[in-house]
């Protein structure tokens, strides 16, 4: 059944031309640096037509597909507003050998290169020590912790009374 005018418009108008495509490459590829290597391919489809983001061409076949309105695309990329796509419920994300979005691809995205502007590694070196700055000790008691944790995990088994008795104290402090 042949397409009337006004649908054939409205088709057009909510697919990706040109013009809008190149921006979706160019607002990815900014990030890109960010993504860790971990993704060779991005595409963002939008009203039947999509693009498609070559950001390392070492892994072939890992890659994410965002499926989502044009104008709401449109919108995130020309106000950095990505994460709000990422967690409104009208986007469908395809991963490609991929296990997840997070811890590789969401936080660099969505928090450090939308919310925090750190678009660069040099950048994304600038905001953490801005955040540490703010407050080293704490940082430093972070790391501590974390490290000691990953040491205790690795020496006592889980279900040991060692374990356990750590696992009460680290709470016990933590709750303070």
């Amino acid at each position: 059944m042949p397409q009337s005018g006004r649908q054939a418009r409205r088709r057009k108008s909510c697919s990706l031309d040109r013009a809008t495509g190149r921006q979706c490459e160019f607002a990815h590829r900014d990030r890109a640096p960010l993504a860790n290597g971990v993704h060779r391919v991005l595409q963002v489809s939008a009203g039947g037509s999509s693009v498609t983001v070559d950001l390392n061409r070492a892994k072939r076949d890992v890659g994410i597909r965002f499926e989502c309105p044009r104008n709401s695309l449109m919108s995130c990329i020309e106000h950095e507003l990505f994460d709000d796509l990422l967690i409104g419920n009208y986007m469908r994300t395809t991963l490609f050998n991929v296990e997840a979005l997070y811890p590789n691809f969401t936080p660099y995205v969505a928090k450090y290169a939308d919310n925090g502007g750190a678009k660069t590694m040099r950048e994304l070196g600038a905001y953490f020590r801005h955040y540490f700055m703010r407050d080293p000790v704490a940082h430093a008691l972070r790391h501590l912790v974390d490290g000691s944790e990953m040491v205790l995990r690795a020496v006592l088994p889980e279900q040991s009374p060692m374990f356990r008795a750590a696992k009460r104290v680290y709470y016990d402090l933590m709750t303070r």
